[in-house]
């Protein structure tokens, strides 16, 4: 199967002539790693390919939700049967979809997805307490002025009762707290888009409202080891000062996509300062930076003194 075109556009024009701007949170995330990726994402100029990475967390998010399901009905899974929940999807999405290997073999992706899902189900699900799980929330307006209407739209993976929205998490190495709870899109663009939708949410395990905590945004992170070890990471964003600096970091980014839909924006600034931009991770690599270097290039040399 062939990788296909995805146009992600985010920006129209409303009937009243003013830009509508609908901001993904994922999108978000990808600009912030580098801008001219994101455009191309944006105007279908990158070919999709679901990567072994990718797979696994999707496969993960399945299986959690799954067993939550369950878990909401009075049934608590053991950890050998999550991860039979997660060897269901994993089997199912490689049967549908073209993987692209390009961090794990196979069989290493399997080891690290199974251990991921045993560490989900001995180490996280015995301890939550089902609220409600893939909630939508947006389109909504965060700013509107008489040029512009800037909304977000998401999808929040879980709700629990007593602890709040959580998001799991698969990764290479542990997350560093502190860069999360400094500037990190996601918490702040679901803080925001959570307001407007959980305090009418309804249950399918619980009656009445919702009374656990907002804005508290929790990570779940199962980083790759020989034994996965659940890291936690708690992301404040209980003030409104958030929701004025979320306007603030959107408000430049309609501008650019306004400039391009005039076609006096044809590229944004490029963006290499991270691991992301990489033969392994950027399908826009062949046509960007690696038109010039080759991933020879990248490779870093022992230190030693120049002398050595």
């Amino acid at each position: 199967m062939p990788p296909v075109k995805h146009d992600n556009r985010i920006t129209h024009v409303r009937p009243d002539g003013r830009w509508e701007h609908r901001f993904r949170q994922s999108w978000l995330n990808t600009y912030f790693d580098c801008p001219e990726r994101a455009r191309r994402e944006a105007y279908g100029e990158v070919d999709r390919v679901e990567t072994d990475a990718a797979n696994v967390g999707t496969a993960l998010h399945y299986a959690a939700e799954d067993a939550i399901a369950l878990l909401g009905e009075g049934i608590l899974l053991d950890p050998y049967e999550v991860q039979d929940l997660w060897q269901k999807h994993w089997d199912q999405r490689n049967a549908e979809l073209d993987i692209e290997f390009v961090k794990r073999t196979p069989a290493a992706s399997q080891r690290y997805g199974l251990r991921a899902a045993e560490a989900f189900g001995a180490q996280v699900l015995p301890h939550l307490t089902p609220f409600a799980t893939e909630i939508p929330f947006g389109p909504f307006v965060l700013h509107e002025d008489e040029q512009r209407v800037i909304t977000a739209t998401g999808t929040i993976d879980y709700i629990d009762a007593v602890h709040g929205m959580i998001d799991w998490k698969t990764a290479s190495r542990p997350y560093e707290p502190w860069e999360k709870q400094r500037w990190a899109i996601q918490p702040t663009t679901y803080k925001v888009g959570g307001a407007t939708v959980i305090p009418d949410l309804k249950s399918p395990w619980h009656d009445g409202p919702y009374n656990g905590p907002m804005g508290i945004w929790h990570y779940a992170v199962f980083p790759e080891a020989a034994q996965v070890k659940t890291q936690w990471i708690k992301c404040e964003r209980i003030h409104d000062g958030w929701d004025g600096w979320l306007v603030n970091q959107l408000l430049p980014i309609a501008y650019q996509l306004e400039a391009t839909e005039r076609g006096d924006l044809p590229v944004w600034p490029l963006r290499d300062q991270h691991a992301l931009c990489s033969p392994t991770w950027c399908p826009s690599w062949d046509t960007c930076k690696g038109m010039t270097l080759s991933a020879d290039d990248l490779k870093s040399h022992k230190p030693r003194a120049p002398w050595a």
